[in-house]
């Protein structure tokens, strides 16, 4: 039996919605030498009945069902049962461009001394429309500056990231207890033992939706960043820094808008405002939603007119 070079790993809950989309972007890649291993953590919606089907349909696509556990157990089960050398890692309600598995296996190759890649990613809306693209350092040493410097996102963006198994199972893979940052954590302690990259093509469309952890869980993910910072400088020697956010308990509609906002996307910001205001006109929270986005809106007419 030949064994795949690349397993990917796709951690799922409750995504029914979306995990149709993500399984055929992987099925779709130029690069075929691969598996797509899902980790079904405990869904209660029909996740495990659309994986299955796709499982019917192609071999390389595998179904494991555990109880829910959170999104690091269910990844690091994903790598335990899995057969490749490179593991790449793509969220259940994100999707990969069709070069993405190829471009990163290219570059692992030329570059031995790297154990972690990533890529640009493509923000996304829930119907699939682009907001914008984001890059990340593309070098060691810019990348190990950002993150220690108390820059969560100055990392690898985690459903763009190809990791070599051996370092991912030299550093222990995903803490549990680390999630939501889990991710972050990971990336500290892979460059102490190879170098992490990023390339300059999207190798993930990264899905903003009010029911993402990124918007669910923005301050326990800001939480635990500190704590997994707080460990690797405790470690490497490194002096301490906190990572501070610029708003205070952040709700899932303020955090979608903030991400639209960054993007010059008042429009699609405010609409999500409008309709919350809508329901709830004299909500204090969509009252202090009202003033970020007052804020945020005045901020980037005052940066635009200086820059032009």
């Amino acid at each position: 039996m030949n064994l795949p070079t690349v397993s990917v790993v796709i951690a799922a809950f409750n995504a029914g919605r979306f995990i149709s989309e993500a399984l055929e972007s992987v099925i779709g890649q130029s690069y075929s030498d691969l598996e797509i291993v899902v980790v079904d953590d405990g869904s209660t919606d029909n996740t495990a009945e659309i994986v299955e089907s796709f499982c019917r349909a192609d071999s390389r696509v595998t179904l494991h069902r555990i109880s829910n556990s959170r999104q690091a157990k269910a990844r690091n089960t994903g790598v335990s049962i899995c057969h490749g050398d490179l593991i790449a890692n793509l969220d259940a309600d994100d999707v990969a461009p069709p070069k993405r598995i190829e471009e990163q296996v290219l570059f692992l190759e030329k570059h031995p001394n790297v154990v972690a890649v990533g890529g640009a990613q493509r923000v996304i809306d829930e119907q699939g429309n682009t907001i914008g693209t984001e890059q990340f350092p593309s070098h060691h040493g810019e990348i190990v500056q950002q993150m220690f410097a108390g820059n969560p996102s100055g990392g690898l963006a985690l459903s763009a990231s190809m990791v070599r198994r051996f370092a991912f199972e030299r550093v222990g893979g995903f803490r549990s207890d680390f999630v939501p940052a889990e991710d972050y954590d990971l990336w500290l302690r892979l460059s102490t033992v190879g170098h992490l990259a990023n390339i300059e093509s999207v190798c993930s469309c990264y899905r903003l939706h009010l029911g993402s952890d990124s918007s669910t869980k923005y301050n326990f993910q800001l939480e635990q960043s500190n704590r997994a910072l707080a460990d690797a400088c405790s470690k490497t020697g490194r002096p301490l820094v906190e990572i501070k956010s610029p708003w205070v308990q952040m709700r899932p509609l303020d955090r979608v808008m903030v991400r639209y906002l960054s993007h010059g996307r008042q429009r699609e910001a405010f609409g999500l405002l409008r309709h919350s205001l809508r329901l709830n006109p004299f909500d204090a929270a969509n009252l202090l939603s009202l003033a970020r986005f007052v804020y945020m809106a005045l901020m980037q007419s005052i940066s635009g007119r200086d820059s032009s």
